[in-house]
């Protein structure tokens, strides 16, 4: 018998059943979409710490040309990546009020990325995502994971792990701006 529904609610009774909500549900990938010179990407929301309007920004000399500087954070230094730098495209200047900084963790280490716009957090069942194809994924590219198909939309979703290479990151995690701290990091424990 097939289940009937009053009002757009599952009704009980003889002979009605609710329907599986395993069958019914697919698996979806959770992200944060944002803008990032006109285009829009994502990165998966296990990673997102937070979210934070753009802060007072400190320059360090020598730093690679996508390192924007380090922020304090509640009494933590961490560095700040331009993703629009990082990623080759430039910052949308029409956009500059809307610019945040998406605080999140990278193979352990905690990192500011400066984004033009935070748009939405996505839902995305799996069959939607596809492989990013291999035409824009050269070898200085690894990060650019896969892409999300959401009608006529696509979102390509970046792999923070890889935003930086390992020789990178473990640039960063030896900067003199990463004291060691005791506690644990802002939004959670360390990895």
């Amino acid at each position: 018998m097939t289940p009937q529904v009053a009002g757009g609610a599952w009704r009980r009774g003889p002979g009605v059943r609710r329907p599986d909500l395993a069958e019914s549900r697919e698996e979806v990938f959770s992200c944060v979409a944002f803008r990032v010179g006109g285009e829009e990407y994502a990165i998966d929301i296990l990673k997102v710490l937070e979210i934070t309007r753009p802060l007072k920004v400190t320059p360090v000399r020598r730093a690679p040309r996508w390192i924007e500087g380090i922020v304090n954070l509640r009494e933590r230094v961490l560095p700040v990546v331009d993703l629009s730098r990082r990623l080759g495209a430039e910052p949308d200047p029409a956009r500059a009020e809307e610019r945040r900084i998406i605080i999140a963790r990278t193979r352990g280490q905690i990192v500011g990325f400066i984004v033009d716009g935070v748009r939405e957090v996505l839902r995305i069942p799996i069959s939607r995502i596809d492989p990013a194809p291999r035409a824009i994924k050269g070898r200085d590219a690894l990060f650019l994971a896969r892409v999300a198909r959401l009608g006529e939309r696509l979102v390509v979703v970046l792999d923070v792990d890889l935003l930086l290479s390992a020789e990178e990151e473990a640039d960063l995690k030896g900067a003199s701006w990463n004291p060691p701290r005791t506690g644990g990091p802002p939004g959670g424990d360390a990895a």
